[in-house]
């Protein structure tokens, strides 16, 4: 059976010997490990130093910190500061790795300029993402309402969800979820992830494993069902486009979105059903670029 191919990739690109290795499996499980415990360590010094960092920088009125913290609720209140001291952890550490390996392998990652052509529908494919999410979200919602399963999982996402909203603040928000977050995960599963798992598959198949490992990363029911189709675009694009930018550009759009402007428009009811349904249109506007390009590339 004959490889998909997406239009524009192997443009340029020299043949590579694909093996699978024991590191295949090794490198993308041991990576989304330090990840996960990174994250872990700092949520929990975050949380164990917060008196004394909430005196020190004036975040809170040190009278007013219970003498006994809950830390769970805590680490969901303060997410958004957690996630710029993890990014700024990872992100140096990643760049590091994929800068030692490009030494012996120039496509780890592909850091090319992107295509001016490529940036409106990257964009426009970010926001029909958020469209794709909210009609699932609308769907399960629905389903909830009959399926007390699947209304717990809604209930335990929507508590999870707390932790973007911008009770410290849009800067922390913006900083840490908006920028810092996407950029230590695109480097991890669009970078690290993503270039090893293409030394041993077709590129295709690394798009799809990678999208479900991203999944799976996020752990909670419905994260894991709705995160899995923007992962496999944001792979798509990279190999598309071979720019890793692109896949950033993509993730800081689509996580603004989603945290960053729900939070603008809270209270305005008929402003965020607008926004909800552009972002619905953009999806089929995907749709049709996606549709069109396959088209074009069959016909050349």
């Amino acid at each position: 059976m004959a490889t998909p191919e997406y239009p524009g990739y192997n443009q340029g690109a020299p043949k590579m010997k694909r093996e699978f290795r024991l590191r295949t499996m090794i490198v993308p499980l041991s990576m989304i490990l330090v990840h996960l415990l990174v994250i872990d360590i700092v949520a929990n010094l975050y949380a164990q130093s917060y008196p004394w960092l909430s005196s020190l920088l004036g975040w809170q009125d040190p009278a007013a910190v219970p003498e006994v913290l809950d830390i769970q609720d805590l680490i969901l209140k303060d997410y958004p500061r957690i996630s710029v001291l993890y990014g700024l952890i990872l992100i140096p550490l990643y760049s590091l790795i994929l800068f030692f390996r490009r030494l012996n392998q120039r496509d780890a990652i592909w850091l090319k300029k992107p295509d001016k052509k490529y940036l409106l529908p990257a964009l426009v494919f970010s926001i029909g993402l958020l469209g794709v999410t909210n009609l699932l979200f609308s769907g399960l919602m629905i389903l909830g309402d009959s399926v007390p399963a699947v209304e717990r999982l809604m209930t335990d996402y929507l508590e999870q969800a707390e932790a973007f909203s911008p009770a410290l603040g849009y800067g922390w928000l913006i900083a840490g979820i908006t920028f810092l977050a996407p950029l230590s995960e695109e480097l991890l599963f669009r970078g690290i992830i993503q270039g090893e798992l293409r030394r041993a598959m077709p590129e295709w198949l690394a798009v799809v494993t990678q999208a479900v490992l991203f999944a799976l990363f996020h752990m909670q029911a419905v994260q894991v069902l709705y995160v899995f189709i923007p992962a496999l675009a944001l792979g798509a694009m990279y190999a598309v486009t071979r720019s890793f930018w692109v896949p950033v550009l993509m993730h800081v759009v689509f996580n603004f979105l989603g945290s960053v402007v729900p939070a603008l428009l809270s209270g305005q009811e008929s402003l965020s059903q607008a926004v909800v349904w552009f972002e619905v249109a953009c999806a089929v506007i995907s749709i049709g670029v996606i549709s069109y390009h396959r088209h074009q590339h069959e016909r050349g």
